[in-house]
């Protein structure tokens, strides 16, 4: 099997099934019982790193219907890592500005200021942010 994936499939296979058990999880969650029983799950937990390209045979065995489940699957999959990688973006960049924010206005930062920023989600973060332009000390903008 080649170091580099021959197309965005078997890219996100490779990534999002790279682990047997996930792998195995995901197309048992698709399979009518009569497909699941075609698969012999032993060996297929045995095979270590699989991607798209080493599935194929297993899919043209199991008919159109379950390899478009499984596609179907693995978009669903994509795009909720991609929306869980663009929150926790936002919510890192809107707790970059606020820091920055906060030390231009109040000088240094307690480490328990840039800790509660940083665990904080992206609507708490909005709060506080708004907080800072008519805050008058550090305190005001968390709420004290």
């Amino acid at each position: 099997m080649a170091d580099t994936p021959s197309n965005p499939h078997d890219a996100y296979f490779r990534q999002a099934l790279s682990q047997p058990d996930d792998a195995a999880s995901e197309l048992r969650a698709v399979l009518s019982e009569d497909m699941a029983a075609l698969v012999d799950w032993d060996s297929f937990l045995t095979v270590g790193e699989t991607s798209f390209a080493d599935l194929e045979p297993v899919f043209d065995q199991l008919g159109s219907e379950a390899k478009e489940a499984i596609m179907s699957t693995a978009e669903r999959l994509r795009a909720e890592g991609e929306a869980r990688g663009e929150a926790r973006g936002e919510a890192r960049g809107r707790a970059e500005v606020l820091l920055e924010l906060l030390a231009l206005k109040f000088g240094a930062l307690p480490a328990e200021v840039d800790g509660a920023v940083r665990g904080a989600d992206a609507a708490q973060v909005r709060v506080w942010t708004a907080r800072v332009l008519d805050a008058g000390r550090i305190e005001d903008v968390f709420g004290g």
